[in-house]
C-alpha cells in the first residue's frame, strides 16, 4: 500500500441485540472504530469499460489497515452511508480488503 493512499475516514459499528426486562428484542448501534481508508475501484476481467460503477451502485471496496477489532460481523459508515460487509480479505501487505453492500436508509 503506497504511503498517504488512506485519506478517507470511515467508521466502523457493531449491531448488538438486547433484551429488555419483558423479554422484548431492541437492536442498538454501538461504536467500534474511528480509522482511515482507500476507496478501490470494481475491477472485472476482460472488460476495459471503468463505468461499470455506475450500474453497480450498491457495492462499494475499501482498503484499510488491518485491526483485530474488523470482522464481518460489523457494519461501517463511509461517506455519510451505511454498508454491510459482505466480504473481509487479508492482503499480504497487512490491510484488509472490505466488499460491502450499501444498506436501506430503515435498515440497521
Amino acid at each position: 500500500m503506497q504511503a498517504g493512499l488512506l485519506r478517507d475516514p470511515i467508521s466502523f459499528y457493531a449491531l448488538i441485540s438486547l433484551q429488555d426486562r419483558s423479554g422484548a428484542l431492541t437492536k442498538t448501534i454501538t461504536p467500534v472504530l474511528d480509522t482511515r481508508c482507500a476507496r478501490r475501484k470494481l475491477v472485472t476481467e476482460g472488460m476495459t469499460v471503468n463505468a461499470l460503477e455506475e450500474f453497480i451502485s450498491s457495492t462499494l471496496r475499501v482498503q484499510v489497515r488491518y485491526n483485530a477489532v474488523i470482522t464481518d460481523k460489523l457494519h461501517f459508515e463511509y461517506d455519510g452511508k451505511k454498508y454491510r460487509i459482505t466480504l473481509l480479505d487479508k492482503q499480504h501487505d497487512n490491510t484488509y480488503l472490505i466488499t460491502a453492500t450499501r444498506l436501506n436508509t430503515g435498515e440497521l
